[in-house]
């Protein structure tokens, strides 16, 4: 009861994230069930990684922080007192099954976002991008700055990427035993953001994103960025074209259609930087890591077409306010001695 008691941010936030699932199933019958047993499959393959992360980032501090003489033997111990430790695997793997479950509500829910929303704010932030840049596009900008066409490969290698790191940084919290408050705190801020972000401010700042600006009949804008990723696409092999348009077909089906398309704020951005904040609670130096990786996910956000310069950051000025009231909530939940 105590455990449960700790837990009860965590075990509202998830209940609000797949009540609304369930409610987009009723509201829209049209929309196919999504996310929980894809995601419970692709775990299955993030497992071996994440526990390579943990055992290597360990092995790391052990040679040249703490520079322990017999690393090798301290670090077969902790894998020992891990493996051994039954509530921590049983408490991991019931936190686990909670966020996936989480996680598939709102990708159920995603769906609620086009239809509430109405794609109603992409003129309004293409202009705002545009006055942000004095006159020009921002992919424009940073294309003339880093527009190499292995830039483009490795940005969109990133965003593939990004799903990867995310489920494999909860799995790591989930069964994580050290800084319990840190631990507690990501959680919280992982599903406030995806509540506040990724379904409240989606659908109030509803938009598609610069690469379906055209089929919502808004002009042409983008077809100079659209062009060259199609340029990139044949002669390189990562591309996010055939997922753009698998996308936009999935949205425009006869009976009323599928949607997870929805740009402002960027959750990829969003999540990546909840993702980063936790890691700094457990080094600076993988911290400053993800920080890079997060300013890459960003660029890539606008020069894939996926997002407004100005989605990025929404979503991290909206972050960083999460993560400072997740902060508050975590230390009146996680009991001192724990």
């Amino acid at each position: 009861m105590t455990s449960l008691y700790h837990y009860r941010f965590v075990l509202l936030l998830a209940a609000i994230q797949t009540a609304l699932g369930f409610y987009a199933l009723s509201a829209a019958p049209g929309l196919p069930l999504g996310g929980f047993g894809a995601q419970v499959l692709q775990l299955a393959t993030i497992l071996p990684c994440a526990a390579y992360a943990v055992i290597a980032h360990r092995l790391f501090h052990l040679t040249y922080v703490e520079r322990t003489p017999q690393r090798m033997e301290v670090l077969q111990a902790e894998i020992r007192s891990f493996l051994t430790d039954g509530p921590t695997i049983l408490r991991g793997g019931l936190t686990l099954a909670l966020l996936l479950a989480a996680l598939a509500g709102f990708t159920q829910a995603k769906g609620l976002v086009a239809i509430l929303g109405e794609f109603s704010w992409d003129e309004t932030l293409e202009q705002l991008d545009r006055l942000v840049f004095l006159g020009h596009e921002p992919w424009r900008v940073f294309y003339g700055l880093i527009g190499w066409d292995w830039v483009l490969t490795v940005l969109t290698g990133a965003y593939a990427f990004w799903l990867t790191l995310l489920l494999c940084t909860l799995t790591i919290a989930a069964f994580a035993r050290k800084n319990p408050v840190a631990r507690m705190q990501f959680m919280i801020a992982h599903l406030l953001s995806w509540l506040v972000i990724g379904i409240v401010m989606a659908t109030l700042m509803s938009s598609a994103g610069p690469v379906y600006y055209a089929d919502l009949g808004l002009g042409n804008v983008y077809r100079p960025l659209l062009e060259t990723l199609d340029a990139h696409a044949e002669t390189y092999p990562y591309s996010v074209r055939d997922l753009q348009k698998v996308l936009w077909d999935l949205y425009t089906l006869p009976d009323g259609g599928f949607s997870v398309i929805s740009a402002m704020p960027s959750m990829h951005v969003a999540s990546t930087m909840v993702v980063t904040l936790y890691a700094f609670t457990a080094s600076r130096a993988l911290g400053w890591v993800l920080t890079a990786f997060t300013l890459v996910i960003f660029i890539g956000s606008f020069m894939l077409a996926w997002h407004y310069f100005l989605d990025g950051i929404v979503a991290m000025a909206a972050v960083g306010v999460i993560w400072q009231v997740s902060g508050w909530f975590a230390r009146r939940t996680v009991p001192d001695q724990a």
